[in-house]
């Protein structure tokens, strides 16, 4: 439901600001598994598999995020930083 789905995003969220990134790639993936419609999840995720330099994971995460809103500009803005990171 929408409040499991709140409670883990806000929490990966926690864990991401104190660089628990696999804890926060945990939360992240289980809010996305309750409901896999959610930009910001998607962003927020794309963002630690960057802290972690993993960015053909943080790449496909970002073009998720934009298949779920086409206009969401801070996917398209950590895109073009993957992509820099990816082909440099």
């Amino acid at each position: 439901n929408m409040e499991n789905f709140r409670a883990c995003t806000n929490r990966g969220l926690c864990y991401r600001m104190v660089q628990n990134y696999n804890r926060a790639l945990d939360d992240f993936t289980h809010s996305l598994e309750l409901n896999d419609r959610q930009e910001e999840c998607y962003y927020s995720r794309a963002l630690t598999y960057y802290d972690l330099h993993d960015f053909t994971k943080g790449l496909a995460d970002c073009k998720r995020a934009l298949q779920v809103k086409p206009e969401f500009v801070p996917a398209k803005h950590l895109m073009r930083i993957i992509k820099s990171k990816l082909f440099q």
